[in-house]
């Protein structure tokens, strides 16, 4: 980006940008730049950035948090992150997970080689989110990040097995 003009961002955006699908870091930092660029513009033409961006969209911007219980699969561990998070002044009232996953070696069917999930899992994942739904109650939003972890078998029964807890979104289950 040196010597690059700083005014044109989709230009520098899309000359840097790129993935396999596993560049998580490097999108982060490439989104990081972005901002900034879009930032540095709207200072330098004394214009707020969302002016840049085809104008103001909403006032609020609902937030969701990355905190989880230490042990999804005890009702008790689970109920009681549920209260904290639930106490929080911030209001938030969603929370994005990660699939929970097996550990190679213990789990015969958790290969780390496939994009499958093995049938402990799937019981893992419905008992854990079960536990969260239970605890959290309805008045707050379940997410999953799945990290393009999956095939589309997996994702398929992911998505149906997770259905009766109702997450608002099951993000990324497939590579790119």
């Amino acid at each position: 980006c040196i010597w690059q003009d700083p005014a044109q961002i989709d230009k520098l955006y899309t000359n840097y940008r790129y993935t396999d699908g596993s560049a998580h870091h490097q999108q982060r930092a490439m989104s990081g730049i972005e901002m900034a660029l879009w930032d540095l513009a709207g200072k330098v033409l004394n214009v707020p950035t969302h002016a840049l961006l085809g104008g103001k969209f909403r006032d609020k911007v609902r937030l969701y948090d990355h905190s989880t219980p230490r042990d999804f699969l005890d009702k008790s561990v689970v109920r009681d992150w549920a209260a904290k998070v639930k106490a929080m002044p911030n209001g938030i009232k969603q929370h994005k997970f990660g699939p929970l996953r097996n550990q190679p070696g213990k789990d015969p069917g958790r290969d780390p080689a496939n994009r499958l999930l093995s049938s402990a899992e799937i019981r893992k994942l419905v008992q854990g989110y079960e536990n969260v739904r239970e605890a959290l109650g309805w008045e707050h939003e379940i997410l999953i990040g799945c990290h393009w972890e999956f095939d589309l078998r997996a994702s398929i029964d992911m998505a149906n097995a997770l259905a009766p807890i109702k997450p608002l979104f099951l993000e990324d289950p497939l590579p790119l």
